[in-house]
């Protein structure tokens, strides 16, 4: 198995983990199968949770599934990265027009749309360069939460979108840190 596959394995295990302990997953199908929280029919990761995948007799189809679901995962969490630096931009727009907030507005901007970015990129590049991307991510998840927690103690934009802010960031935080310490794990055990 190359390593490849085997980071992505790895990251699409870690992605479903987060995504079942998050709110955010904790979208119920209804009777048609149509998830409400992101719009999709009835998509590979519920039919995981649900333990429908594939039945065993077919090997060939349970790992063209297994594949399936794999970049569905990854289109779950890409979407979730974009939709929250599209909320981050909204929450920003709160904020007082004021010269002394300019700074929290490009740094908090800057952060939060480079994670999304860097995480896209570590799809599409080699095996350092996926590491290299998913530290940068786990940095910028950082600083987006620090400049998140100094805007609430400054009580500064809208309360009830800084609150959600504030916790999707931790989570994103919480992802890429599993994400960041299971890739250097995996790596001492090679060597």
């Amino acid at each position: 198995m190359s390593w490849r596959k085997r980071s992505m394995e790895m990251l699409n295990r870690l992605i479903v983990e987060s995504l079942r302990k998050s709110s955010h997953f904790a979208c119920h199908s209804k009777p048609s199968g149509e998830c409400t929280e992101f719009g999709v029919e009835k998509s590979f990761l519920h039919m995981m949770n649900r333990g429908e995948v594939t039945s065993d007799k077919d090997q060939r189809i349970r790992i063209k599934d297994q594949g399936k679901m794999e970049q569905e995962r990854v289109r779950v969490f890409s979407e979730r990265l974009l939709k929250f630096v599209v909320n981050t931009i909204k929450f920003l727009r709160t904020l007082p027009h004021k010269k002394e907030y300019d700074v929290f507005k490009y740094q908090l901007l800057k952060s939060s749309s480079s994670i999304g970015a860097n995480y896209e990129e570590a799809q599409a590049c080699s095996k350092s360069e996926f590491k290299q991307r998913i530290s940068n991510c786990l940095r910028e998840a950082r600083e987006t939460h620090y400049w998140l927690k100094v805007l609430d103690r400054l009580k500064i934009g809208d309360d009830e979108k800084r609150k959600y802010l504030m916790k999707e960031a931790n989570e994103i935080k919480l992802i890429f840190g599993s994400i960041h310490s299971k890739i250097h794990v995996h790596d001492l055990k090679k060597t």
